[in-house]
This record gives structure tokens, C-alpha cells and sequence, in this order.
């Protein structure tokens, strides 16, 4: 008999306002898909995405404030202005990985008379979580490109070190891009 193993790994991501700029220019940080064109999936893969935006309204300042007391909460507790959060999972039988699925949610602020510099913000910080979505992605297709193992607990070790590594480029991601600031991601 045949054990069926489920597996998933979740991890939240904090998009925090930053207002600093690099001294010298922006810093350019491109998102792999984190597993080589020529290497096919070797199980199924299903990405189920969820947008969700909280109401602000007011001035400037206002925009600010809001963000900072009705933003989403990450894993600790501590609010920002967006949030990504990514969780990949798998179905495993006879050492095979058998099924892989990705759940995204993307939680950003809305405000529906902004003023100045909101939008484009807004279109900014959206940009961003994009990027922390294409490392949600990478890591649920080298989870489905590993190959047969001679057991379940062998395939889960290996998928759970493949997410380690993309949570691994989703932090230097945000360091680079100082949680897309250098994005355009200021307000």
C-alpha cells in the first residue's frame, strides 16, 4: 500500500513604505523563474491567485496614516501598505510528486478619489508584488521539475529545501529593491 503524502509551505512577505532613495541610483533586480527554460515540469502545477484591497480616503497625509493603521498584517503582526503572501503545496505517491498548487494573495490600498502621486504609487507597489508572485511561481516549478525519489519523505525534503531556496531570493528581492522603493514604490 501506497502512502499519499500533502505537503505545503507558507510564508508571508511585507511590502513596507520606504521613502529613501539609493545614494548613486537605483538598483535594477530581476525575478528568474528559478528553474532552466529546457527542464519541463515533471508534475502538474495549478496557481489559484487572490486580489484584495482595503478602502482609504483623505489627503496625502491622510493616505499615509490610513495605510499605516488599516494596511494588511503580515505573519507577525506588523501592518504595511501591501502584501504578498505565497504558499506552495504538493501531492506526493511513490516518491513522485504527483500535483503541485500555488495560492497568491495580493492585498493593496484603494482610495478612490487620491490625490496626485497615488495612482502611480499604487501602480508602482502592485509592480512589485508582481515580482514576489514570480518567485511564488519559480518555486512551485522547481517543486514540480524534482525528480523521482525513492520515497515521499525523500520528494518532500527536496520541494521543501526548493521553497527555502525561492523564500531565500524573495528576501534578497526586497532588500534590493528596498521593498520597491527603487521601483517607483514611494509615496
Amino acid at each position: 500500500m501506497r502512502k499519499r503524502y500533502v505537503r505545503s509551505v507558507a510564508r508571508t512577505f511585507p511590502i513596507l513604505f520606504v521613502a529613501a532613495a539609493l545614494a548613486g541610483g537605483a538598483v535594477a533586480c530581476g525575478v528568474g523563474v528559478g528553474v532552466p527554460d529546457d527542464v519541463a515540469p515533471l508534475a502538474s502545477v495549478t496557481v489559484a491567485d487572490r486580489s484584495v484591497s482595503y478602502p482609504i480616503a483623505g489627503t496625502a497625509g491622510e493616505l499615509r496614516d490610513a495605510m499605516n493603521a488599516r494596511g494588511p498584517r503580515d505573519a507577525e503582526g506588523e501592518r504595511h501598505n501591501g502584501l504578498t503572501t505565497w504558499r506552495v503545496s504538493w501531492t506526493c505517491a511513490g516518491g513522485r510528486l504527483a500535483t503541485v498548487h500555488l495560492d497568491v494573495e495580493t492585498t493593496l490600498p484603494h482610495a478612490s478619489d487620491p490625490p496626485a502621486g497615488f495612482r502611480s504609487y499604487v501602480e508602482a507597489l502592485s509592480r512589485h508584488e508582481r515580482g514576489h508572485r514570480a518567485i511564488g511561481i519559480a518555486a512551485a516549478n522547481r517543486v514540480a521539475s524534482l525528480p523521482a525519489f525513492a520515497s515521499c519523505e525523500g520528494a518532500d525534503a527536496a520541494a521543501r529545501r526548493a521553497v527555502a531556496a525561492e523564500h531565500e531570493h524573495d528576501a534578497s528581492y526586497d532588500l534590493l529593491t528596498l521593498h520597491g522603493a527603487t521601483q517607483g514604490a514611494t509615496f
